[in-house]
């Protein structure tokens, strides 16, 4: 059985990030919404006081902020899955003359290539000059192809829309970037998938100055950890975690899935689908960074170390050959 074009693109769900994401993001913001208007009409006094659903906004944020993150990464990774097929679907085009089967390429695109393709373009942008590449034997660009497929603008206007495109291209490259950025490492995104393998665990960090005896204390409120595998070992990696722009890049994100699917969409299904004009998303290289902005500090300070071990209860050997390397952490 094979699910043709227009099936799968009329079928695709191209909004499921962002309304994920958006109702979750509006959960964290608004937890008491949650309890009253979705676990209170739900579960009695008795269920929830005995069970685990007593009001605990705290724990509750924490597991919003965690599937809004996981949410984040699988988008991250359904974008460029989507992105390295229509790559190919464009060089098949130009060579064949015909488009090859969409949910055939998506499901046999090879995870290794994918996770590649990732780690290359967050390393560097210029992997994806690509995008403003000619492909050969026509007159349009890879990334027209893929994001602004079947558009055909009045021929009076075409010079003009030609030159927001490649500008908006321009901009969506370094969106891109920085989206595979956040996933050129998968160890954190696999801990979410594989045992939810991720602990609340840091407060603060304490690296001491063993020349001026200063405490530098770091600020690790905002922080997750966990492990990642190595070839022949395991280390701990800590990660801060930014609610605000996981959700904006998430967005990002999903707002680049919907032009690419809503477009094919609408191509594929012209006698079912009545429009005679389609709205198009045009990006510039600030609106690019407003997604992409931070929004927690990490405050660093300095403390006395006889503060610090008045503090912790932590006897500090400035002796030790060792102790330039060494930091400690508070739980």
């Amino acid at each position: 059985m094979t699910i043709d074009n227009a099936t799968f693109f009329a079928g695709y769900n191209h909004l499921y990030h962002f309304h994920k994401a958006t109702l979750l993001f509006h959960y964290y913001e608004h937890p008491d919404k949650y309890f009253s208007d979705v676990l209170n009409p739900l579960y009695s006094p008795l269920e929830r006081e005995s069970f685990f659903f007593a009001k605990d906004e705290v724990y509750f944020k924490k597991a919003v902020a965690l599937d809004l993150r996981s949410t984040y990464f699988h988008c991250i990774e359904t974008l460029f899955n989507l992105i390295g097929v229509f790559k190919r679907e464009a060089e098949c085009y130009r060579a064949t003359g015909k488009m090859p089967n969409a949910f055939q390429a998506l499901t046999e695109y090879p995870d290794k290539q994918l996770d590649e393709e990732i780690a290359r373009y967050g390393s560097n942008s210029s992997e994806l000059d690509w995008m403003l590449e000619v492909v050969e034997g026509s007159d349009w660009t890879y990334g027209r192809h893929i994001f602004f497929f079947g558009l055909t603008p009045p021929d009076d206007d075409l010079e003009g829309y030609l030159r927001q495109a490649e500008t908006s291209l321009q901009a969506m490259k370094l969106g891109l970037s920085l989206l595979a950025e956040d996933l050129v490492d998968k160890g954190e995104y696999n801990s979410y998938k594989h045992g939810l393998r991720v602990l609340d665990a840091m407060r603060t960090f304490f690296i001491l100055n063993k020349e001026t005896k200063e405490m530098y204390t770091v600020d690790a409120t905002n922080t997750l950890t966990f492990p990642k595998k190595r070839r022949k070992s395991v280390e701990i990696a800590t990660t801060y975690v930014d609610v605000v722009r996981d959700y904006r890049m998430c967005v990002l994100g999903a707002r680049f899935i919907q032009m690419m699917i809503n477009q094919r969409r609408i191509a594929y299904n012209k006698k079912s689908i009545d429009v005679e004009q389609v709205p198009i998303s045009m990006f510039t290289e600030k609106s690019i960074r407003w997604h992409a902005e931070r929004h927690v500090s990490n405050p660093i300070t300095t403390i006395e170390l006889e503060d610090f071990e008045r503090m912790t209860g932590i006897k500090v050997s400035l002796d030790r050959d060792s102790l330039d390397d060494e930091s400690k952490s508070s739980h």
